[in-house]
């Protein structure tokens, strides 16, 4: 059995690795690589119903791809039934809820990665949220990031908590597991950043021009050469607690993307970063909603094994 969700996609031809020269259907197959469920008799068959277009127009699966074409996609992503599994709602109320994440998850898909994405999981659970932008998701977290998350069920909720994410009004704190001991238990980085588009990667700026980024810290615990950091975000950038980590030489443990350091001795295979509180109104019922969220229990075992290895 199956669950259908829609994939919507408009790709540009602009060069040889976007398509230019290449037959329409080989091309597509590359974008879907990766996905079991994607064959080449079912990319054929949505070029004959069409499902994928060129310019808005039907071509052949053999058309070769021009400069500057736009290639539309409008096909059914099989998704399992038995792949998804229950949302961890830790708050709910017919305008919004508040969700615990998993690791491993990314919170909506991209182009070329079709695997199970929390969309999936939201709109199967709750099938009105898959007609609001983004299944109502208000504040990303990164696929490896663990904790709490904000889903609008209402177009009217979501509107308005985006309005209160861009005006700072909602309190959100993270615990990271960082490298190093800190001079300074508390303080507040305000690094400048802008994205490396040749590494994939958001990186420090000291160009005011570029995208204003502040975080405040303070270091909750340490043990041996390591500090349990609690971040509260001012500005909600792409990877800023990640970034402002390792731009302080602090970087979160296991951060493939942003540390080269060592962190054999810490048991984590995954980014040590959870997002533990948040603080805010209700845009409906003006109430205080005020959640947290214990550890996750891969960090908080790695926690407890540096501690204990500390006072040994």
């Amino acid at each position: 059995m199956y669950k259908e969700y829609l994939i919507k996609s408009t790709i540009k031809v602009v060069d040889i690795d976007h398509g230019l020269g290449h037959p329409l259907s080989k091309f597509v197959y590359q974008v879907f690589k990766g996905n079991d469920a994607v064959t080449h008799s079912a990319i054929t068959r949505w070029i004959k119903s069409g499902l994928i277009r060129v310019n808005s127009n039907i071509v052949p699966k053999n058309y070769h791809l021009l400069h500057l074409d736009l290639i539309q996609i409008a096909v059914p992503n099989p998704i399992k039934v038995q792949d998804l599994w229950p949302l961890d709602v830790v708050y709910e109320d017919e305008h919004l809820m508040i969700i615990n994440k998993s690791a491993d998850l990314s919170s909506h898909g991209s182009r070329g990665d079709h695997r199970v994405n929390l969309t999936h999981i939201i709109n199967n659970s709750y099938a009105k949220q898959a007609a609001l932008p983004r299944s109502g998701i208000v504040n990303r977290l990164d696929k490896d990031t663990t904790g709490l998350m904000i889903v609008a069920r209402t177009i009217e909720a979501l509107e308005s908590l985006q309005d209160m994410m861009r005006a700072r009004a909602i309190d959100r704190r993270y615990l990271a597991l960082v490298h190093g001991v800190f001079e300074l238990k508390a303080g507040t980085i305000n690094f400048y950043m802008k994205k490396d588009h040749t590494r994939r990667r958001m990186r420090i700026s000291k160009d005011p021009t570029d995208l204003e980024a502040i975080t405040h810290y303070k270091v909750l615990h340490t043990a041996k050469d390591y500090s349990l950091v609690e971040c509260k975000l001012a500005t909600g950038r792409t990877h800023q607690i990640r970034v402002h980590m390792a731009g302080m030489k602090h970087p979160v443990v296991a951060d493939r993307k942003y540390s080269r350091s060592n962190y054999a001795g810490v048991q984590i295979k995954r980014q040590a970063l959870h997002a533990h509180r948040l603080n805010f109104i209700h845009p409906v019922t003006k109430k205080e909603i005020k959640i947290e969220q214990a550890l996750s229990e891969d960090m908080a075992q790695a926690w407890a094994l540096l501690e204990k290895i500390d006072h040994d």
